[in-house]
């Protein structure tokens, strides 16, 4: 509605304008008006970018005021752009579950001969209440809110920025779009068909196929009472520049709060099911908080922290740095002992087998957790240290049970690549085998000259490393190697022959 000026008269006129403006405003209100009159089924707006993802609700609303319809079936059918996005997912809409409904399905399928007026993708979701197998029956229909389904698209990476891509109800036959009775003998068909942001309906068609709703010749049907009963409102996407932060894991639009790290923190637990088992997608997207394009990992939980502490703004830091953690676990004196060339601030232990550990390292102003999971027979532990880090080369728990440490991860506070060794021993170590795997052979010799001239890119035992006991790595160790290994020269110190 446009803005309209409205100027002082005489006190009938000013009524009588006043009158005439309320009644106008009435007329024009399309959501508020068919929502208190008519039921009516919606699917929305929302906003994603290019290559997210977006869910939206199919819902049926009634107004406690108005007299319901009883629900206990649908057939809706949803046209789509395939070429701007692609269908993920179609769930059962939580009313549904919630009251017991028996059976829900959709399928998809290409609208052959489509012009531009109507939608290439087709989506038909089907649900009935009972279907009188002998089960229990449906505890409840929801006469004033009924959630029928979720749809979860992903947006192309070639969409359009700042466009608009509709999602909408669309009328192949009469059977498309209708809401059945408990009987089965009634059908609600569409009274009313409006688009996203149309103040008015559109106008009834006189055929089939049609985004408008049905034409009067589908209210009469052989042994079913047809009643235009129910209005609809269309949806769209918005396709929006990609945000410029992450972090928000709840979704509720707060990036980088504690609740967020709560969520991260248990997905290392609970896997995929610390999340919502439909905004998922979205929810593992905010999970990039470094900003390096890749989910899901400890870097981003701990660079999370950081932000949460105050220590770095919520943007990504391009750090070069390239960091080195061995994590050596003695079976013998059940001790996992840590050796970096740099101060970590996080680690991330997977231990199979159940154990207790005993934390060493510092816990100031962050956190510290492990859980026994009897169902899988492993351990997980989560250490978040001091601000800027505190710890390197020494021991960093100790722990009773039996468990062997499988996966290690580590972040330290600069965000930098942590690339970690795990070295698994019995007490005396094997010296020569540098890359731990219980044998000496030519790949040690090529592990260690890859971490002398590498700079200490790659991890390294320190135990098992310096063949000459001359207390370093060095290009003498590689030579005093090869020796050993062909030439029949000296035992790398320590061995036992």
């Amino acid at each position: 509605m446009s803005e309209r000026t409205f100027f002082l008269r005489r006190p009938s006129q000013s009524l009588a304008l006043m009158f005439m403006f309320i009644c106008a405003a009435l007329l024009l209100l399309p959501a508020a008006v068919h929502a208190q009159t008519s039921p009516y089924v919606d699917i929305g707006g929302r906003a994603s970018y290019s290559g997210g993802f977006a869910t939206f609700m199919v819902d049926l609303y009634q107004d406690q005021g108005a007299s319901p319809i009883i629900v206990s079936g649908f057939s809706i059918l949803i046209g789509y752009n395939p070429q701007v996005l692609t269908l993920v997912d179609v769930v059962k809409g939580q009313t549904l579950t919630n009251c017991g409904w028996e059976y829900f399905t959709y399928r998809t399928s290409i609208n052959s001969g489509c012009t531009d007026s109507c939608p290439s993708g087709l989506i038909r979701v089907v649900a009935i209440a009972d279907i009188n197998n002998g089960n229990s029956h449906p505890t409840c229909y929801n006469y004033y809110g009924l959630s029928l389904a979720y749809l979860t698209f992903q947006v192309a990476a070639s969409a359009d920025l700042m466009s608009f891509s509709p999602i909408s109800f669309y009328w192949k036959d009469c059977g498309d779009n209708v809401l059945a009775s408990v009987a089965g003998d009634s059908l609600f068909l569409a009274k009313s068909v409006y688009g996203l942001y149309d103040t008015l309906p559109l106008p009834t068609p006189s055929t089939l196929p049609s985004l408008n709703g049905t034409p009067e010749s589908c209210a009469s049907m052989p042994g079913k009472t047809a009643v235009r009963r129910v209005n609809y409102q269309s949806g769209s996407i918005r396709i929006i520049p990609p945000p410029d932060t992450h972090g928000d894991l709840n979704l509720n639009n707060l990036p980088n709060e504690i609740a967020d790290l709560v969520v991260f923190w248990n997905y290392y637990y609970l896997g995929m099911s610390a999340f919502n088992p439909i905004y998922w997608r979205q929810q593992v997207a905010q999970t990039d908080i470094n900003g390096d394009g890749v989910t899901l990992t400890f870097r981003d939980l701990v660079f999370l922290y950081r932000i949460i502490v105050g220590d770095t703004l919520p943007v990504p830091k391009n750090i070069p740095t390239s960091a080195n953690a061995t994590f050596i676990q003695d079976t013998a004196t059940a001790t996992v002992t840590v050796s970096s060339n740099g101060m970590l601030a996080g680690a991330l232990l997977h231990f199979a087998g159940l154990i207790e550990p005993t934390l060493n390292w510092p816990v100031e102003h962050g956190w510290a957790g492990f859980w026994p999971d009897t169902a899988r027979n492993m351990t997980i532990g989560i250490w978040l240290g001091p601000s800027r880090g505190c710890c390197s080369n020494s021991q960093m728990l100790t722990y009773t049970g039996k468990g062997k440490l499988i996966q290690a991860e580590a972040a330290d506070w600069f965000d930098s690549e942590v690339k970690t060794k795990i070295v698994v021993t019995g007490g005396t170590p094997i010296y020569g085998d540098v890359d731990g795997s219980g044998r000496i052979n030519i790949a040690d010799v090529i592990y260690l000259i890859g971490y002398i001239f590498q700079g200490g890119a790659n991890p390294i035992d320190p135990y098992h490393g310096d063949m000459d006991c001359d207390g370093s790595h060095d290009l003498g160790d590689a030579i005093y190697l090869l020796n050993y290994i062909f030439a029949g020269g000296p035992a790398p110190c320590g061995i036992v022959r």
